[in-house]
C-alpha cells in the first residue's frame, strides 16, 4: 500500500497529540489548612475541596468539637491567611446553616499560668441551608481519637519548659469540664490507658534497638579483633586482601 506524505503527516500529528483519559479528569489539589494555637488563627487554601475534609483538619488543630450533617456536604473555594478563627469559621461555613457553640473556660490548673475566664469557642453545628433540626449531626473527630492527641500533647513537653498558651487545650479542658462526670472519666481513663500502652510499646522497641546495637557492635569488635591477628601472622597476605577490597570498592561504589 502506498502512503501519501500528508497521510503520514496525519497519523504522525493524531500519535502525538494523543491525552489520557487520566490527565483529562486531574485529582483536585488537596486542602491546606493550618491553625495556630498560640494567635488562634486559622490558614487555608482550597480549590473545589470538600468542605468536610477542610473542616476536619480544623476540628483536629484548633479544638473545636465540629458537628455536622452529611447533607451539608459541598466543595469550597477558599483562600485566607492568618484570619482568627471565629470569623474563618463564618466564611468557610457562609453555604450552610450553622452554629458556634461556647463554654466557660476551665479554672487555672497550673500555677502562674494565667487563664482567659472569658467564654471559649468550643463546638460548631452545620446543617445544611434551610434546616433547623440537629438528629443527623456527627462530630467529624472522633472524641477518643481526639483524647488520645490533647492528652499526649498535653504530658509530651517537660514541665521544665516554659509553657505557650495552647487554645486548643483550652478548649479541649473546657469540653471537658462541660461533659458529663461518668463520660469524662471513662474517655480519660481510656486514653490513658492507650498512653501508657503505647509508652510500654516505645520501651520495648527502645530495649530492641538496643539489644541489636549491642550484638551489631560485638559482631563488629569480632571481625576487628581477626583483622588484627591475621595483620599480626601474615602481614603481606593482609595487605594484598586490603588492596583487593579497595580495588572492589573503587569499581563497585555503593549506591
Amino acid at each position: 500500500m502506498k502512503w501519501s506524505m500528508k497521510s503520514i503527516v496525519l497519523i504522525l500529528l493524531g500519535s502525538i497529540f494523543v491525552v489520557p483519559s487520566s490527565a483529562l479528569h486531574a485529582q483536585p489539589v488537596q486542602p491546606v489548612v493550618s491553625y495556630n494555637k498560640q494567635t488562634d488563627t486559622l490558614t487555608v487554601t482550597a480549590k473545589d475541596a470538600s468542605f468536610s475534609s477542610v473542616m476536619a483538619q480544623i476540628a483536629s488543630g484548633s479544638g473545636i468539637d465540629i458537628q455536622m450533617d452529611d447533607r451539608a456536604e459541598h466543595t469550597i473555594t477558599a483562600t485566607l491567611k492568618d484570619v482568627p478563627i471565629e470569623k474563618a469559621l463564618k466564611e468557610l461555613s457562609r453555604n450552610t446553616n450553622s452554629v458556634l457553640l461556647y463554654s466557660d473556660a476551665p479554672g487555672e490548673k497550673t500555677p502562674g499560668k494565667t487563664i482567659n475566664n472569658k467564654p471559649v469557642l468550643t463546638g460548631m453545628q452545620i446543617l445544611p441551608k434551610g434546616e433547623a433540626g440537629n438528629a443527623l449531626l456527627h462530630p467529624l473527630i472522633a472524641a477518643h481519637g481526639e483524647a488520645y492527641l490533647r492528652e499526649k500533647d498535653r504530658y509530651a513537653q517537660p514541665a521544665k519548659q516554659v509553657e505557650i498558651f495552647n487554645h486548643a487545650q483550652q478548649r479541649w479542658d473546657a469540653r471537658l469540664k462541660a461533659m458529663p462526670p461518668e463520660k469524662r472519666e471513662a474517655l480519660l481513663k481510656s486514653t490513658e490507658q492507650k498512653l501508657a500502652q503505647n509508652e510500654k510499646r516505645r520501651a520495648e522497641n527502645a530495649l530492641t534497638k538496643k539489644q541489636h546495637d549491642a550484638e551489631r557492635n560485638a559482631r563488629k569488635q569480632e571481625r576487628l579483633e581477626r583483622d588484627e591477628k591475621f595483620k599480626a601472622s601474615n602481614p603481606d597476605a593482609y595487605a594484598r586482601r586490603e588492596q583487593q577490597r579497595q580495588e572492589y570498592r573503587q569499581n563497585d561504589p555503593p549506591q
